[in-house]
């Protein structure tokens, strides 16, 4: 068997844009071998376990803080202290979750960087990126805090409701210069090809099967290999023989496309998937191990 040659650039699992829940079936997979050097160099360091509650500042006097959330401030659910300090903007909760303005806080955090977050989705871009949002983005354009908090470095705490931020915030590197884009292109367009009907995590783990594939010797070791094989002459996914994989593929299937580079992984063992009210044939659900089924779409390894 020849030995695997990794092509694709992943980000490290330390460094995922992801909140602090996850979808319901979602987990990180492990961690990839490689990224491009200059995406590591600038990437922020992601709050991880060592940011523990007896490291963060103490609030001010308990009185005190009650009257400065109380002084004509904006509507506040919960309270945050960025460095011991109250945030003076807009914080609402839903849930349980904490849902901010991004803008605000990035602008408050001195952090410039664009943001594009859709009401109802559940991700969001900063500059490009693409951040999982599994909460939800309010009508509001808000989003979850913990997720905003993290994909510019900043650690999260919580202690008797109330919610603590420390760090050095910096925006991350941007989609253009982190994403490779042949990667992208073609993954967001088999993505879109393959499960344009499907809920995100239906995207996300079709995406996973294109990069388990890469990174398996089993198959080609670069995206668009993977996407065009034809093994004894057969397509191995059937969109990569007509004009469908051509098609410009839609801001959730570039978003799931995104997330998967990101490094989000529903299974690091599907390897085949198929929609078995549709399947010509049945040789994937009778010679191999079914794993999962989200939507119309069963994922075998």
């Amino acid at each position: 068997m020849r030995e695997k040659r990794k092509k694709v650039s992943l980000v490290p699992a330390a460094a995922l844009l992801v909140s602090s829940s996850v979808f319901s079936s979602l987990a990180l997979g492990a961690a990839p071998r490689s990224m491009p050097s200059h995406a590591l160099a600038a990437m922020p360091e992601a709050p991880g376990r060592e940011c523990l509650p007896d490291v963060i500042t103490a609030p001010p006097d308990t009185e005190d803080v009650d009257a400065a959330f109380t002084a004509g401030y904006p509507r506040r659910d919960v309270r945050i202290f960025i460095d011991g300090r109250p945030y003076p903007r807009e914080a609402l909760s839903q849930s349980g979750v904490c849902f901010v303005s991004p803008a605000e806080f990035l602008d408050y955090c001195g952090v410039i960087s664009p943001v594009d977050a859709a009401p109802g989705e559940k991700f969001y871009f900063i500059d490009g990126r693409c951040v999982a949002a599994p909460e939800g983005v309010t009508e509001g354009g808000r989003v979850p805090l913990g997720s905003l908090a993290a994909a510019v470095g900043l650690c999260v705490s919580e202690r008797d409701g109330d919610i603590f931020i420390t760090g050095d915030a910096a925006p991350p590197v941007s989609g253009d210069g982190f994403y490779p884009k042949e990667d992208l292109y073609w993954l967001s367009r088999i993505i879109r090809a393959e499960s344009q009907f499907e809920p995100l995590d239906g995207k996300i783990a079709v995406g996973n099967v294109v990069l388990n594939r890469v990174r398996s010797p089993s198959f080609p070791d670069d995206v668009k290999g993977v996407v065009f094989d034809r093994r004894l002459g057969v397509a191995q996914f059937s969109p990569a023989s007509g004009d469908a994989i051509y098609v410009e593929p839609d801001r959730e299937s570039v978003a799931a496309a995104k997330l998967c580079l990101e490094g989000v992984s529903l299974s690091d063992e599907i390897l085949f998937f198929m929609n078995p009210a549709l399947a010509d044939s049945t040789w994937i659900s009778d010679n191999r191990p079914a794993v999962m089924t989200i939507g119309r779409h069963t994922f075998y390894s």
